[in-house]
């Protein structure tokens, strides 16, 4: 299974780097930032990933549903058959971090896409303040 992160500015290269800093030997990870070079070259990017990785299964992460690089994955994703592929949006480090653990127990990606979603739930909580 591959991961490919989307996102806004920097965010999805630097939680690749995040994630390679905890996890060494992560492989097939990838990241294609929308930045200043514009939503067309963002596309392109795109296109030529899924062209290249379209008999893959893929986990894909968003950095947030519906913005511009979900709507260019939604977009790019009709005119590539991609074989088999999640999308997951409102990525964090946790839900990166059990999806490369995942991928080393089982190959079905509708459970890895579960078990990554409810790692990025769990991965956002707000400490007791003491008193």
């Amino acid at each position: 299974m591959k991961i490919l992160l989307l996102s806004h500015g920097m965010f999805a290269r630097e939680l690749v780097n995040s994630c390679m800093f905890i996890v060494q030997n992560a492989i097939e990870i990838e990241a294609i930032c929308l930045d200043e070079e514009g939503i067309d070259k963002f596309s392109k990017k795109l296109n030529s990933y899924l062209n290249k990785n379209k008999d893959s299964s893929i986990l894909f992460f968003c950095d947030l549903k519906h913005g511009s690089p979900y709507n260019q994955l939604l977009i790019n994703l009709l005119t590539n058959e991609v074989k088999d592929y999640r999308i997951i949006s409102g990525m964090n480090l946790p839900m990166l971090l059990q999806a490369i653990t995942m991928r080393e127990v089982t190959k079905d990606l509708n459970e890895i896409a579960i078990k990554v979603n409810e790692a990025g739930i769990e991965g956002v909580c707000l400490d007791e303040q003491e008193e």
